[in-house]
């Protein structure tokens, strides 16, 4: 079980995803990214680069310290 506060960057991205109803898919469009990429930052195959970060928070509107710290800004 995962404590409250301890997810990491695929756990807070799921959730995003989840709260605002797009796809895998529609992220990866709207973020300009490749699903690919999206599908291996779910599976924590590797590390988004701090712009891709940045888009993704656009287009899922949340903060990008969120997205890629947990940070409450």
């Amino acid at each position: 079980m995962t404590r409250p506060g301890s997810e990491g960057f695929p756990e807070r991205l799921a959730a995003c995803l989840h709260n605002a109803g797009i796809s895998q898919a529609a992220l990866a469009r709207a973020a300009k990214t490749s699903h690919v990429n999206v599908l291996r930052w779910l599976r924590e195959e590797v590390e988004p680069k701090i712009s891709s970060v940045e888009k993704l928070a656009v287009v899922l509107k949340v903060g990008a310290g969120y997205l890629a710290y947990g940070e409450a800004i």
